[in-house]
């Protein structure tokens, strides 16, 4: 009754079905899978015992409320003083 036009044509369209669903599998498993190989599990040994003594804490937070002082606007904020200066150090 009802009959294809050509069975190459078949074919191919079916090639290419097939090759947009691989296309699909492997991007979507590439986009699940980056951030998983993003993490980095190990940390540094420098890191590890990296740590701030109490006096060093004291002192960063004297400068983030200076700076707090001195600047005005959104930049006066703590949280931007003090991601500011973690920015320069680093």
């Amino acid at each position: 009754m009802f009959k294809s036009a050509s069975t190459e044509t078949d074919r191919a369209t079916m090639f290419l079905v097939a090759w947009r669903f691989l296309a699909i599998v492997v991007s979507a498993a590439t986009f699940v899978a980056a951030p998983l190989l993003a993490q980095n599990g190990e940390q540094k040994a420098t890191e590890a015992g990296k740590g701030e003594t109490a006096k060093d804490a004291g002192g960063r937070i004297d400068e983030v409320v200076e700076a707090a002082r001195v600047m005005t606007g959104p930049a006066a904020r703590g949280e931007c003083a003090w991601l500011g200066l973690r920015a320069v150090s680093a």
